[in-house]
């Protein structure tokens, strides 16, 4: 049975994440990661009947190199952390 439903997940440092297949992502914020340290995080609106797949997410800091596939079509939000640092959001698809 088809069931959509806003989940939170947190975005691995190595950009992989484990979300439904066609979830929509709706938001960008931080909150504290399970390390106690501050992290990035996403709230999609999932299906919570669809296949787990990788969803590769880069996060670049300001003033940082952007890769080549992280386009403005492909921009999620942005993040600003305690320490006044801003980081952007590209989803890149699934891995």
């Amino acid at each position: 049975m088809n069931m959509n439903t806003i989940y939170k997940y947190e975005v691995n440092p190595d950009g992989r994440t484990a979300m439904p297949r066609d979830a929509k992502i709706l938001h960008v914020g931080t909150q504290q990661a399970a390390d106690g340290d501050e992290g990035i995080f996403v709230w999609a609106i999932v299906d919570t009947a669809a296949p787990i797949v990788q969803r590769r997410l880069l996060a670049v800091a300001t003033g940082a190199v952007l890769h080549a596939l992280a386009s403005t079509d492909r921009y999620v939000g942005s993040v600003q952390f305690k320490t006044e640092s801003l980081v952007f959001l590209f989803d890149l698809g699934m891995a």
